[in-house]
C-alpha cells in the first residue's frame, strides 16, 4: 500500500523547502502539478 502526502499552503509558505526535504528522505514529490 503507497501512502499520499498532500501538502499545501500560501506562495512563501515553505512548500518547495518542504518538497526538497521529502525528496531527500526517499519520497517521491511533484510539485506544481496542474
Amino acid at each position: 500500500m503507497s501512502n499520499v502526502l498532500v501538502v499545501t499552503g500560501l506562495s512563501g509558505g515553505g512548500r518547495s523547502e518542504f518538497a526538497k526535504d521529502l525528496d531527500d528522505l526517499g519520497w517521491y514529490v511533484m510539485d506544481r502539478v496542474p
